[in-house]
């Protein structure tokens, strides 16, 4: 099990990331925030595939927290969904884009690591 100090350099590096993904760019007439995974998931076919492989660094991260199994499985379930809706031509783009499973995924994981230290 990681101590506080590991968990929290774990937390920071899966807000980053969920950030970087998700919400990096804003597009300031609508006020939608997107980042990385909706962008590379224009490119067909392969995009929402690179997207799902991304999605990996944060289910690492949950496994270095030794994050409870039940935990992990929703962190695949949301990057699998993305996946699978984000294939879908258009309708998957714009899914993709308000789905964010990073930031659902990093959220998740977040309340995970805060579990793990409050009974610590």
């Amino acid at each position: 099990m990681p101590d506080d100090e590991q968990l929290r350099q774990i937390q920071m590096r899966t807000e980053w990331f969920a950030k970087l993904m998700d919400e990096a760019i804003e597009i300031p007439i609508i006020k939608v925030r997107l980042g990385w995974d909706s962008l590379i998931g224009f490119i067909p076919a392969i995009g929402d595939f690179a997207g799902l492989l991304m999605h990996g660094y944060l289910l690492t991260q949950a496994y270095r927290a030794g994050a409870r199994k039940r935990v992990y499985l929703k962190m695949l379930w949301y990057a699998l969904i993305d996946f699978l809706i984000g294939v879908i031509p258009f309708l998957g783009d714009i899914f993709d884009i308000f789905w964010k499973s990073n930031r659902r995924s990093a959220n998740l994981l977040r309340r995970e690591i805060a579990r793990q230290t409050k009974t610590d």
